[in-house]
């Protein structure tokens, strides 16, 4: 495959190689490569020029799953730039505090959002440059020095709230992404005649393999309307999509809906989940549902740039499950990792995830001791490196698969008893009729509850549990819903969940 040191390269050369294809579909309009990238460098050529901004570092991109938001990414990078792509349904003290600490040059927005983001400036104090595509004259520069992008410079900047709630940048380089995408293409073998879906928010960073790894290779991204979140039935299959991916909670949607059906996805050749645990039971019913389709589960968070572990499901083989969650895989072999154990050594066999390598991120933006917390010295072939904390408590196993156990802050004490949460929560998805179990520790009372969605009664469903777990980890409350809430990457939200509790 051909290999590109920063993702302007990738641009520049699709637009060459893939011209008069569609790029990007977006709310039935068709973006070809050369009107997606010459649009994006008159808009460059204006911020640079126009707007007399010669060194741009950050670009804010107001974008909800718009052509501008899109096209914006692309302008912000040809500059010379980080974008940081900010969705205006987010709450807006978030959105302040997200411009606040990345404090950019200038934010592209389109006309639709240009209303709230002049609410939202009023919230920052900021007076910042604003760029609306559809209020400018856009001029065509000739002349136009463009800057050079060296592999270490800053691609994006997403935000993650992490276990605080504050929101935290985490800069990607040229070089990490453009590592992330030369695997895949060794893995996936994309080529032009692929359509990819994008069901995520370009603030997820999952939405980056959709579009950078169909843009390197001539494929078409279809963007998702809201609509086609109610019907990705029709959606997948109107759109003919070649290459899906999600996160687990949308299959478990259609699945509880009865629509997920034997042979439905026949035009899929590529199924792939990442962003939350992956139970077995979803990714089954997906494989039937798309036969055609190698299926797989992906792992990572944002820091080691978008996913460094792969799991390819065996339809008809074993495979490898625990407490019903199909196993995160293998890490990239360009990445190295290690097992911190509960007392700080080095485990062979299970503790918390550290890895190094090309697509490990470097540090927080403007968050020197948050840096410094995420990282851990480790010995490394006779020398010290720094490992990347996940977070994330994994166990290998004999075949060399990693097992995800859960998070290292799911691990509890309730009476003096050590509980894992997702044991409970496995448990309970033991319970005829439940779809998912979010257990946590109510923190005033210490004590263990569950929220549970699914078509069964509290009563069915503790008969259930207390025939499996001790006393100790049978929860104080539980509360059963037809639905779950979701946040605005299409995950459980727990937080969410957990305020249902504090207010009772």
């Amino acid at each position: 495959m051909l290999r590109y040191t920063n993702l302007v390269a990738v641009i520049r050369k699709a637009a060459q190689l893939y011209s008069s294809s569609v790029a990007l579909k977006v709310d039935g309009s068709e973006i070809t490569y050369t009107t997606l990238f010459n649009t994006a460098e008159e808009w460059a050529a204006q911020l640079l020029s126009e707007f007399q901004l010669p060194n741009l570092s950050r670009v804010l991109v107001v974008t909800d799953r718009s052509i501008t938001g899109y096209i914006g990414c692309i302008a912000a990078m040809l500059t010379g730039a980080a974008f940081i792509p900010l969705n205006p349904k987010i709450p807006a003290a978030r959105n302040a505090s997200i411009i606040e600490q990345c404090d950019p040059e200038v934010i592209i927005v389109d006309e639709k959002s240009l209303s709230s983001l002049n609410t939202l400036l009023k919230l920052t104090k900021k007076n910042l440059r604003v760029f609306c595509p559809q209020r400018e004259q856009i001029r065509i520069v000739n002349k136009i020095k463009w800057p050079s992008i060296a592999d270490e410079q800053n691609a994006y900047i997403l935000f993650t709230s992490g276990s605080t709630g504050q929101p935290k940048g985490v800069p990607i380089t040229h070089k990490n992404v453009c590592t992330f995408l030369a695997y895949c293409q060794d893995r996936y073998s994309i080529t032009s005649s692929d359509k990819f879906s994008q069901t995520f928010e370009q603030t997820f960073d999952l939405s980056i393999f959709d579009l950078f790894m169909a843009w390197a290779h001539g494929a078409s991204v279809i963007a998702m309307r809201p609509i086609d979140l109610l019907s990705p039935v029709k959606y997948i299959n109107d759109n003919k999509i070649t290459v899906w991916f999600s996160v687990p909670t949308v299959v478990a949607l259609m699945l509880r809906q009865g629509i997920l059906q034997k042979n439905l996805f026949l035009s899929l050749r590529l199924s792939l989940f990442c962003g939350e645990a992956l139970y077995y039971n979803l990714i089954d019913a997906w494989s039937k549902a798309a036969p055609n389709s190698i299926c797989e589960n992906l792992y990572g968070p944002t820091e080691l740039t978008i996913a460094c572990s792969v799991y390819r499901y065996e339809p008809s083989g074993q495979n490898v499950v625990h407490n019903n969650i199909i196993s995160i895989g293998k890490v990239f072999p360009d990445l190295t990792y290690k097992l911190l154990g509960d007392n700080g050594t080095l485990n062979n066999t299970e503790g918390e995830l550290c890895i190094k390598g090309g697509q490990c991120f470097k540090g927080y933006l403007n968050l020197p001791e948050a840096t410094k917390a995420a990282f851990i010295t480790l010995p490394d072939n006779g020398c010290l490196d720094a490992y990347y904390r996940t977070g994330d408590r994994v166990r290998l196993d004999d075949s060399g698969n990693l097992l995800y156990l859960g998070r290292l802050d799911q691990q509890v004490k309730v009476n003096g008893h050590r509980i894992e949460l997702g044991d409970v929560e496995a448990a309970f998805l033991m319970a005829k009729g439940i779809e998912r179990a979010v257990a946590f520790v109510e923190p005033i009372n210490n004590e263990l509850v569950v929220f549970l969605v699914g078509k069964s009664t509290i009563e069915s469903a503790f008969k259930v549990v207390g025939s499996i777990l001790p006393s100790y980890m049978l929860p104080k409350k539980i509360k059963i819903f037809n639905e779950a809430p979701l946040n605005a990457n299409g995950k459980i939200d727990r937080k969410y969940i957990q305020s249902i509790f504090d207010t009772v």
